[in-house]
C-alpha cells in the first residue's frame, strides 16, 4: 500500500450543522492521513462556524468573492481553490458537506481504492458517466487542470459532472462509486457499499440569502426531516417512525398543494426507486468499477 496523505475540500452554504456533522462522521480531525480540511464559507461570514473552526487545528475557513448564483457561484468557488494550489498532500478529498460518513475504517477502502487507481468518484445518481462532487478523491497532480464550471451552461449539467471525463482525458485512471438509494429509497443515496450517505440536504442547495430559517415552510419542513432520519440513524431508532414521518409528509403535501401534486410523488417515487435498484453499467471510463 502506498504512502498516501490527504486534504479534504468542503463547501458550506450557511448551514453549519450540516459541516461539523459532515467533519465529525468522518473523524477527519483525528485520521493521521488527513493534514487539512478546508471548508469554503459561501456564506461569507459564518460566525458559529468561524467560532467551531477557531478551536480545530486542522480546520482552516476560506472565502471568495461571489461569482455567479447557486450552484454556478459553487463551482467557481471550487476553481477558486484548486487555482490557489494550497493542497500539500498526495491527494484532495471533495465532499459535499452534507455527505455522512458511515464507517469508522473508509479510509482504508480508499487506500485500497488508490493501489489500482489514481482517483475515486462518486457517480451522479442519474447518470452512467456523470459524476457528483458529493465524493472525489482526486491525485494533486491533475488538480489544477480541472474546471467544476465544464458543461453547466453549454450543457445544463450541475456542479463538477464531467471531472471524471476530464480525469480520463488527462489519462488519470478512475475508481466510479455506484450510488444506491438511501432508506429504502426515501431519503438520499449512499456509496462504498454504504459506508459514505448522501443526505442531498435541502437547505444546502439554497443561496446564501435563502437559508433554511429563511426558507418556505415546506423546505424547512423537508429539511427537518432530513435532519430527524439522519439523526435518528445515527442513534439506532427504529425504522417504524421513518414510515410514519413520510407518510406525514405525503398527506401534508396533498392537503397543502393538492392531490395531482401527492399522485405525481408517488408515481416519481416509485419509478426513481425501480431505476435505482436496477443501475446500468458504467461505461466511458477506463477504470475499476465499485
Amino acid at each position: 500500500m502506498q504512502d498516501h496523505t490527504f486534504s479534504v475540500l468542503l463547501t458550506h452554504y450557511g448551514d453549519s450543522y450540516w459541516v461539523i456533522k459532515a467533519i465529525g462522521s468522518a473523524n477527519l480531525l483525528n485520521l493521521e492521513s488527513i493534514k487539512d480540511v478546508f471548508v469554503i464559507d459561501n456564506n461569507h461570514g459564518d460566525s458559529e462556524l468561524n467560532a467551531w473552526a477557531s478551536q480545530q487545528h486542522k480546520v482552516k475557513i476560506l472565502e471568495y468573492p461571489p461569482s455567479g448564483s447557486g450552484n454556478a457561484h459553487h463551482a467557481n468557488a471550487l476553481n477558486s481553490f484548486l487555482a490557489e494550489e494550497l493542497i500539500k498532500t498526495s491527494h484532495l478529498i471533495i465532499m459535499d458537506s452534507d455527505l455522512i460518513v458511515q464507517s469508522s475504517n473508509w479510509i482504508d477502502n480508499i487506500l485500497e481504492i488508490l493501489d489500482v487507481a489514481e482517483s475515486c468518484l462518486a457517480l451522479d445518481p442519474v447518470s452512467d458517466y456523470l459524476t457528483h462532487p458529493c465524493f472525489m478523491v482526486i491525485p494533486i497532480e491533475a488538480a489544477s487542470s480541472l474546471d467544476f464550471m465544464e458543461g453547466m451552461v453549454s450543457l445544463k449539467i450541475d456542479t463538477g459532472r464531467t471531472i471524471g471525463l476530464q480525469l480520463s482525458k488527462l489519462g488519470f485512471s478512475t475508481h466510479l462509486l455506484k450510488p444506491e438509494p438511501g432508506y429504502g429509497g426515501k431519503l438520499g443515496f449512499s456509496y462504498l457499499d454504504g459506508k459514505l450517505f448522501h443526505v442531498t440536504s435541502i437547505s444546502i442547495r439554497q443561496q446564501p440569502t435563502r437559508r433554511l430559517g429563511k426558507s418556505s415552510f415546506r423546505i424547512s419542513l423537508a429539511e427537518s426531516w432530513r435532519r430527524w432520519i439522519l439523526d435518528s440513524r445515527l442513534e439506532k431508532r427504529s425504522h417504524f417512525s421513518y414510515g410514519l414521518i413520510f407518510l406525514f409528509l405525503r398527506i401534508f403535501y396533498a392537503v397543502k398543494f393538492g392531490f395531482l401534486y401527492l399522485i405525481r410523488m408517488i408515481i416519481f417515487s416509485g419509478s426513481a426507486r425501480n431505476l435505482f435498484q436496477n443501475p446500468k453499467d458504467d461505461q466511458g471510463f477506463h477504470n475499476k468499477e465499485a
